[in-house]
C-alpha cells in the first residue's frame, strides 16, 4: 500500500487575455479616489489633553483647535478618553504640520496638561507573572 503524497500542484486554467483601454471617465475615477485616499491617511500628531474642567466638552476643545491653528474641522479629532466628578481628559488628533505649535506651552490654558497620546494599553504590558 503506498502512502506517499502528491506534492504536484495541479495546473493553473488558461485564461484568454482581453484588451482593456482605459478611458477618460476611467482615469478622472482613479484621480478623485488617489485624491480622497491622501486625504484619510495625511499623518497626524496624536496628543492626550488632561486637567479639563468638566464643564470642557468635545466641541469645547475643538473650538479652542480651530481658533488656534485655523485648521479645518475636518482635518481635526476630539474623543473623551477619561471623565471623573472634576476633570475629563481627551485624545486630539490633528494634521502633524502643526505638531511644533502644538506643544508650545502658550497653545493650551495653563491648566491643562498635554503629552503624546500611547496608543494601547501600556497597564497591561507592564504587569508581571509570578
Amino acid at each position: 500500500m503506498d502512502h506517499s503524497i502528491n506534492l504536484k500542484k495541479p495546473p493553473l486554467p488558461q485564461i484568454e487575455n482581453e484588451s482593456y483601454e482605459d478611458t477618460e471617465e476611467d482615469e478622472a475615477d482613479e484621480d478623485e479616489a488617489d485624491g480622497e485616499e491622501d486625504e484619510q491617511h495625511t499623518k497626524k500628531v496624536w496628543l492626550h489633553i488632561s486637567r479639563a474642567q468638566k464643564e470642557v466638552t468635545e466641541e469645547t476643545v475643538l473650538k479652542h483647535i480651530k481658533v488656534k491653528t485655523k485648521c479645518d474641522e475636518n482635518q481635526l479629532s476630539v474623543t473623551l478618553c477619561k471623565e471623573t466628578n472634576e476633570q475629563k481628559s481627551f485624545m486630539v488628533g490633528l494634521p502633524f504640520e502643526f505638531h511644533d505649535e502644538v506643544y508650545k506651552s502658550d497653545f493650551w490654558p495653563q491648566e491643562i496638561g498635554y503629552k503624546r497620546f500611547y496608543f494601547g494599553n501600556n497597564r497591561q504590558q507592564k504587569q508581571t507573572f509570578l
